[in-house]
């Protein structure tokens, strides 16, 4: 039998996009974290309604408890079947304190990230942590379950990342917006 792991990004968040201090960005962040403002439409853009229905028919979906990724769940799927897992939150971001700069919310998003990721940003984890915190996710999952895992774009990276190691091939591919769709499979024969 072949092993499917469904990965999919939340909807796109309606935030500004507003040229801003590093202060403004930090507030847009927390925005970001908490609207239940997200792009649904995306979903609606989907080009196949037959793997739509597919992912709907899992029995196990996991769910990051972010507004925009619990939301998502919410539109593809009953709400008893989804599990709320801290693990499946965002990774770390704080934006950078550059005094003097105005930039795009996106700009200081993106700018922040990638000094957390060279570790010139601190934040209240490494990347070694956060890293570690989904595989650990990853190891808990039950070899015979065809599950659906609803987060965020680092943490669905590494989730594919580590998957594809292990063996496994990806499928399928689709994306519109921050919304996006990739089955996993690993095929034990």
């Amino acid at each position: 039998m072949k092993r499917r792991i469904i990965l999919i990004r939340h909807c796109t968040p309606n935030i500004p996009n507003a040229v801003c201090s590093a202060k403004q960005a930090d507030h847009y962040l927390e925005e970001y974290d908490k609207t239940e403002n997200i792009c649904l439409d995306e979903i609606a853009a989907f080009s196949s309604p037959a793997i739509l229905d597919e992912i709907k028919q899992c029995e196990y979906v996991y769910s990051s408890p972010l507004p925009r990724a619990y939301l998502t769940a919410r539109h593809l799927f009953e709400q008893h079947k989804i599990i709320i897992c801290d693990a499946l939150k965002e990774f770390n971001l704080n934006i950078v304190n550059i005094p003097f700069i105005s930039l795009s919310v996106q700009h200081w998003f993106v700018i922040s990230r990638l000094l957390w990721l060279i570790g010139l940003n601190q934040a209240t984890k490494t990347v070694k942590q956060e890293k570690s915190r989904v595989k650990h996710f990853i190891q808990q999952l039950p070899t015979e379950q065809r599950c659906v895992i609803i987060a965020h774009g680092f943490v669905i990276r590494e989730i594919k990342n580590t998957l594809l190691k292990q063996g496994f091939s990806c499928i399928f591919l689709e994306k519109h917006g921050c919304f996006s769709v990739t089955i996993l499979e690993y095929s034990s024969d």
